[in-house]
């Protein structure tokens, strides 16, 4: 009788962990589908995802560009970059590039970007003063950087967006939209900037 309870509440919770999980992924295409409209992204575009961790926001973009388009994404830790390489190899995505980059070296080519992706990323940045001027670069004129961040919140992580604003502004970026409770999340904003025409 045991067995067969234990057996029917493993199952139980395996539904559970199985719906949670769908609903997170569908969240997650949604979120990455609002993105797109908003920078925009469009199939074909070339886009760093800067810090991708496990990956599962790197296979949206890589939905969203195409398989014409391309998305680069970015790691600092070996061990984050083996379980990143992971879910590319078995993804069906065939235009994802990963790259082992460092707090100091991007890893980004001059003005080859439509636009640049960092969820959860730039408080993490030990020298954002020199991980501003290579996002500049590594964009193409009038094209767009989204920073994905949360406000501080006791001891937790996290940045306040006006500190992120005057630092993406001070090396050259125009702010274009700000949209607060980002995916309807208090204290999660999304910033969009864009590298000016002429510059």
């Amino acid at each position: 009788m045991r067995k067969t309870l234990f057996a029917s509440l493993l199952a139980f919770g395996l539904i559970l962990c199985t719906g949670w999980a769908a609903m997170d992924d569908s969240e997650r295409m949604r979120t990455v589908d609002r993105l797109a409209d908003l920078v925009p992204i469009e199939e074909g575009a070339t886009i760093a995802d800067v810090g991708a961790g496990d990956g599962k926001w790197t296979l949206q973009l890589a939905r969203v560009v195409g398989s014409s388009g391309r998305v680069i994404a970015t790691e600092v830790s070996e061990k984050t970059m083996k379980k990143l390489k992971k879910a590319v190899r078995r993804s069906d995505f065939e235009n994802i590039e990963t790259v082992m980059a460092d707090q100091n070296e991007m890893g980004l080519q001059a003005e080859s970007l439509d636009a640049i992706h960092l969820r959860f990323v730039y408080h993490h940045f030990d020298h954002p003063e020199k991980m501003r001027p290579q996002m500049f670069q590594a964009l193409k004129p009038g094209r767009s950087v989204a920073v994905i961040e949360f406000e501080p919140d006791g001891d937790s992580h996290g940045i306040e967006a006006q500190e992120v604003i005057e630092g993406m502004k001070s090396d050259g970026f125009e702010l274009t939209q700000r949209v607060d409770r980002w995916q309807d999340r208090s204290g999660r904003y999304l910033l969009l900037f864009r590298r000016p025409l002429d510059r």
